[in-house]
């Protein structure tokens, strides 16, 4: 998400501002909130904290996070959930369905790369990642 607000804001000239995005994690909502870009390897995912907060380094408008609980639809009719819970069954449907096709594609040896996470690279096939002390 954060990559494609910033491709957005680039390709439009946009240059301050503010948005807020949902998320029903509670547990990543203070791991991304962060700045750094020296994100400890111990930490679970941090290729992928380290990318959000180098992406969000770089973007020129500010990221609100606003929790919404997820699987409300379990409980509650998709029509009498307030909006952010709606986006939030639409988001849900649209991962699951993602993840049925990649699970129906074949499989490939090829590693994924992130963007903005920070030097890969593979030994004896296990991948090593290199922590860059820079500013952004």
């Amino acid at each position: 998400m954060l990559l494609g607000l910033l491709a957005f804001c680039t390709f439009h000239g946009i240059t301050e501002g503010s948005i807020h995005r949902g998320c029903d994690s509670t547990n990543s909502i203070p791991r991304g909130q962060g700045d750094w870009c020296k994100v400890p390897l111990s930490i679970k995912h941090a290729n992928l904290i380290r990318a959000i907060h180098v992406l969000k380094a770089k973007l020129p408008i500010a990221v609100h996070v606003n929790h919404g609980r997820g699987h409300q639809d379990d409980h509650v009719h998709y029509d009498a959930l307030p909006h952010l819970a709606q986006l939030n069954v639409q988001m849900d449907r649209e991962a699951k369905n993602y993840l049925l096709q990649l699970a129906a594609q074949a499989a490939t040896s090829q590693p994924s790369a992130v963007a903005y996470e920070g030097w890969q690279c593979e030994h004896n096939p296990n991948p090593v990642h290199f922590i860059i002390n820079s500013k952004h």
